[in-house]
């Protein structure tokens, strides 16, 4: 599988990946306490060094902090600009070239795309894969911009097959097909993935 090259390396964490059913927090079968059996502790449980950038987590809802926190100096660290920006002229570049990407349009310090575009720099300021949901804008703005070049991006759909693969009840499988629909979308309609969760295990599993 894929994700075992960055098991031990550090990654960093979209907010896409985090805030994964938020949006139905009361239904049972998509509510955070679901979302935690299906994939999230598969993913904290397994991956050494899991870097979340201090805007991304400021969007978490208080359940998804304080699972998080759990995990907060052992394999997981908050990770910040470091008032980097108007200081480091290659960091300050970078930020302002995926701040001025035509579907961000970001202006520090409003709130709509801040995770997104704050990430996106870190990661290509670092060098450190990034693990997203790869919604439309983050699929073009890493195929369009030079300064996204080195990023290498692993989508969501790695984390939930992670999930599946280590989930001993199978009869959920219908719950991570319906996540795969929802939250992969625009990777499935560029091309990227195939268009049912089936047929992605079997593209990663197959011999």
């Amino acid at each position: 599988m894929i994700l075992n090259k960055f098991i031990t390396q550090p990654i960093l964490l979209d907010a896409s990946v985090l805030l994964v059913g938020i949006e139905k927090n009361n239904d049972e079968n998509f509510n955070f306490e679901a979302m935690k059996t299906l994939y999230m502790e598969e993913l904290f449980n397994n991956f050494q060094d899991i870097l979340i950038h201090e805007t991304v987590f400021d969007e978490l809802d208080e359940q998804r902090k304080d699972f998080i926190n759990t995990y907060v100096g052992k394999n997981v660290k908050i990770v910040s600009e470091n008032n980097l920006y108007g200081q480091d002229p290659l960091y300050t570049t970078v930020f302002n070239q995926i701040a001025n990407f035509d579907l961000f349009k970001y202006q520090r310090p409003k709130k709509k795309d801040k995770g997104d575009v704050y990430s996106l720099a870190y990661a290509a300021y670092h060098n450190i894969p990034f693990i997203s949901a790869r919604d439309g804008s983050i699929i073009k703005a890493v195929e369009e911009l030079v300064s996204l070049n080195n990023v290498e991006v692993c989508g969501f759909e790695h984390i939930l097959l992670l999930g599946y693969l280590n989930n001993e009840d199978k009869n959920l499988v219908r719950r991570y097909k319906s996540i795969y629909k929802s939250h992969c979308t625009p990777a499935i309609n560029s091309g990227l993935i195939p268009k049912t969760f089936g047929e992605f295990i079997r593209s990663q599993t197959d011999n």
